[in-house]
């Protein structure tokens, strides 16, 4: 999470964003830099994939059952999918620990984008 929420802050904008309702989503966001930072979550491994180059095929984090982006605009209360609209995002990890059984675990984070 603290990942995300890092590069996210720092963008310049949101090149992609999926659904709200993807609990197996994906983000890809414009740096100074000139990069393209792309997150995507396989839900057939559990994993989280990562690349500086847009295309999100590095693995950055194992046993994660969920990923999900809901992009709010201005108000903080009407969500979007519109990447020029955009100002805020929740960020939502789930994750199963495995010394419990049946033990879900999710993680939530707001980020503001400084570049607004």
């Amino acid at each position: 999470m603290r990942h995300l929420v890092r590069h996210i802050r720092q963008a310049e904008s949101i090149v992609s964003i999926s659904i709200a309702s993807d609990d197996s989503g994906s983000i890809s966001i414009g740096m100074p830099s000139g990069e393209t930072h792309a997150w995507d979550h396989d839900s057939g491994t559990n994993t989280v994939l990562f690349d500086t180059d847009g295309t999100a095929d590095q693995l950055l984090a194992e046993h994660i059952t969920g990923l999900k982006f809901v992009a709010y605009q201005a108000d903080m209360a009407t969500a979007t999918t519109t990447p020029d609209e955009i100002r805020a995002i929740r960020c939502t990890v789930t994750t199963e620990l495995d010394r419990e059984v049946n033990s879900t675990v999710e993680i939530n984070s707001w980020v503001w984008l400084r570049s607004w």
